[in-house]
């Protein structure tokens, strides 16, 4: 069992070293950390194949992100939600313009010889989730926007995590915009 859990500050230096990585590499850490996606195929089909004009913009005090039904389930895996910041959507926009290619094969080559002392896209994940907690979302929505079903009851039969996931993305959405502006900084 992996219970290791990236601090806040290990993610900042993560996210500073790879300001000038090239886009596709910045959005395989941002990605699962906005949005908890699984970094490995999850993250690369969102980018590269999702049906973004299906998003439903959602204006907060904090500013605005996509909510995207996604569905994807496969044996022993799914991602059913994805919240997507505005910054997020537009880098994703941005890359599809560009024509690059991106690949998971691609992706593990730039890991482990370009940046191989910063956390994992998987890391990134962990702490979104843990984050997410600690701003007050319940567990069960936040298993549901990490692709795991619920595992209680009221989860299961009662609970409308659709609903209670757009109540408190915008705490983290808050949260994400601070963070980006820390890592931009300097």
């Amino acid at each position: 069992m992996d219970t290791y859990v990236p601090s806040e500050e290990a993610i900042i230096r993560t996210l500073k070293a790879l300001r000038h990585a090239p886009l596709k590499y910045r959005l395989c850490w941002w990605l699962p950390l906005a949005t908890g996606i699984r970094p490995s195929k999850d993250a690369i089909k969102l980018i590269k194949e999702a049906d973004l004009s299906r998003a439903e913009r959602i204006e907060t005090p904090h500013g605005a992100y996509y909510f995207l039904e996604l569905g994807w389930v496969r044996e022993t895996k799914a991602t059913f939600v994805a919240c997507l910041p505005d910054f997020i959507y537009e880098m994703i926009i941005t890359f599809r313009e560009s024509g690059e290619k991106l690949t998971y094969a691609g992706l593990k080559s730039f890991r482990r010889k370009r940046v191989p002392h910063i956390e994992t896209p998987g890391s990134m994940r962990d702490f979104c989730y843990n984050k997410l907690l600690e701003l007050g979302m319940p567990e069960s929505a936040a298993d549901f926007l990490n692709g795991r079903g619920p595992r209680t009851v009221g989860g299961k039969h009662y609970m409308d995590k659709i609903r209670q996931i757009k109540a408190f993305y915008p705490r983290y959405l808050a949260y994400l915009k601070e963070l980006k502006a820390r890592v931009e900084q300097d």
